[in-house]
């Protein structure tokens, strides 16, 4: 087996985050009393697994995964995962995302692989068996969340592929979508799939997840469970009935108090503004955190506090939670000692305390995910040749070969140029002193002329920097794209490219050749210093150490 994906040693190329999840991480005094543990205290995770062993388990829940699972091909350690889940004897951690098309942004395995390294990690502390949970919310409603998939070429062009999503109604589910979309998606990307070193392997797994699965939500399911065979990994899917029938006693526990969590949500909400941090759940939001599910949408409950009761006692499966009640019920339902995300979710539950403490839950522990940027082998080469770091390229290409372009130019070529250049200079001073010897008015004249001798080297220099990268695209033609490549639209590439990006050069598992930096980073989290990676995106042979 070969691996072609490598870890770097890990680099701030940039912040973990910024704003409140940032300073939240880092331990900022003024950012940690909204969140009531932090994974650098060791007390916190005694504590939350002490509460966790005493959540009674959700039976049907575990039951419907582990029937699910065995559906859609996932393997014996998952199934088995979801039988220890069903009868309590074991703890999880859980990470989440929509179900995008080819699984969404590269940041949605980056969580599914943070909860595989932490489940391991807490297993060898504690000793006891850790099972990473998937939820799929395949109960979102947004389709343009979802509704696309960026990869790139051989040559890292970026290509963009659709789902059709004109059969998603308004508030309908994107997860009841049916699979044509997805398998039309795969067609369109067939030949550029072909062309890569895993492409086939790739294709195998589509092909399978759109056979096997019912819908749209299913396909990733089934994805996660093909792409994470043998990690152990459990997948629920947010529209079972099951997951809404066990949350009912919280469900109620929220109809009799909704006005006042709304509000202290809100407050929350302020407070953190007058941190001087965004809030990122809407008042909107606040005003009923269940949608009601007519004929397979959703829509916001406007009844009133004793019609909702007694939907919930009466059929609680008719109803779904938002952003404000989701978090909740997964952490009243699970034996979740920690919750892996982004520094989106570290923010969302921030503003949650107050809901979490209206309604008796214990919010498990905050922790965040792997953050990486995939760098061709290219930009190495390219950075090597031109004593430049990596990280100056990732950050911002186009600068970084700019201010480098004197270095790829010969050296007999950079001699003349500031030679020439140093030689105009010193000409202009001794005409300087002839001229003002002369007469004085004659000197702005030569300060003139030195000006514009002084613009055409700039121009020169400018003209040889193209030639530089000309040279450069000769002899990579790849350069032309890797500034995209690296920060597609100007953005982190994980938010962007798709999941299976990390796939395409990979024969084999990337679990497998980033084990190490999955478990540096999990330490690295738990010491309150976790760091941005670069993967060396095609780097890691027979033989090497990954």
């Amino acid at each position: 087996m070969s691996l072609t994906v490598s870890a770097r040693a890990p680099v701030s190329v940039a912040p973990i985050a910024d704003g409140f999840p940032g300073a939240w991480l880092r331990g900022d005094p003024k950012a940690r009393p909204f969140l009531p543990r932090h994974p650098s205290v060791e007390g916190d995770w005694t504590a939350r697994i002490d509460e966790v062993d005493r959540t009674p388990p959700a039976v049907e829940v575990w039951e419907r995964a582990r029937a699910c699972g065995e559906r859609l091909g996932a393997s014996s350690e998952s199934t088995s995962n979801a039988r220890a889940l069903a009868d309590g004897s074991t703890l999880c951690v859980t990470a989440g995302q929509q179900p995008g098309l080819f699984l969404g942004p590269l940041y949605t395995v980056y969580k599914a692989m943070t909860a595989v390294a932490l489940a391991r990690s807490l297993a060898a502390r504690a000793e006891r068996t850790v099972v990473p949970v998937f939820w799929n919310a395949a109960d979102d409603s947004d389709f343009d969340e979802i509704g696309s998939a960026v990869l790139p070429d051989p040559d890292f062009r970026l290509t963009k592929h659709s789902l059709a999503g004109g059969d998603l109604a308004a508030g309908g589910m994107v997860g009841d979508l049916s699979t044509d979309g997805t398998a039309r998606a795969v067609e369109e990307a067939r030949e550029l799939l072909r062309g890569r070193s895993a492409g086939e392997a790739i294709l195998r797994h589509l092909d399978g997840a759109v056979s096997r699965a019912k819908d749209h939500g299913e396909i990733a399911t089934a994805l996660l469970y093909d792409l994470f065979r043998g990690t152990g990994l459990v997948v629920v899917d947010g529209r079972w009935p099951e997951l809404r029938r066990a949350a009912a006693p919280l469900f109620e526990r929220y109809a009799k108090q909704r006005e006042a969590i709304g509000r202290a949500v809100m407050s929350a909400g302020a407070d953190l503004e007058e941190s001087g941090y965004r809030a990122p759940i809407a008042e909107v939001s606040t005003h009923s955190a269940l949608f009601e599910l007519r004929s397979g949408r959703r829509h916001q409950f406007e009844g009133t506090t004793d019609e909702l009761l007694k939907r919930i006692r009466e059929a609680p499966e008719t109803l779904s939670p938002n952003v404000m009640l989701r978090p909740v019920v997964q952490d009243s339902l699970f034996p979740n000692v920690a919750t892996v995300g982004g520094p989106g979710e570290v923010s969302y539950h921030a503003q949650l305390s107050p809901n979490y403490e209206a309604l008796g839950v214990s919010m498990a522990i905050l922790f965040p995910r792997f953050e990486a940027t995939l760098v061709p082998r290219g930009v190495y080469e390219l950075a090597e040749r031109r004593g430049a770091s990596v990280e100056a390229f990732v950050l911002d290409f186009d600068a970084a070969m700019k201010k480098t372009a004197p270095r790829a130019l010969p050296e007999a070529l950079k001699v003349a140029l500031d030679g020439f250049e140093a030689r105009v200079v010193g000409d202009a001073d001794r005409l300087r002193e002839e001229a003002a010897s002369f007469d004085a008015g004659l000197t702005g004249a030569v300060d003139e002329a030195l000006q514009r001798a002084q613009d055409a080297v700039r121009k020169l220099r400018g003209k040889a920097a193209g030639a530089a990268r000309a040279a450069e695209k000769r002899r990579d033609p790849s350069v032309k794209h890797y500034r995209e490549f690296l920060r597609p639209r100007g953005v982190p590439q994980e938010r962007v490219l798709s999941a299976l990006t990390l796939f395409l050069e990979t024969i084999g598992s990337p679990l497998d050749c980033l084990e190490e930096a999955l478990a540096r980073h999990v330490e690295a989290a738990r010491d309150g210093r976790p760091g941005h990676w670069l993967l060396d995106f095609g780097g890691c042979r027979d033989g090497e150490a990954a």
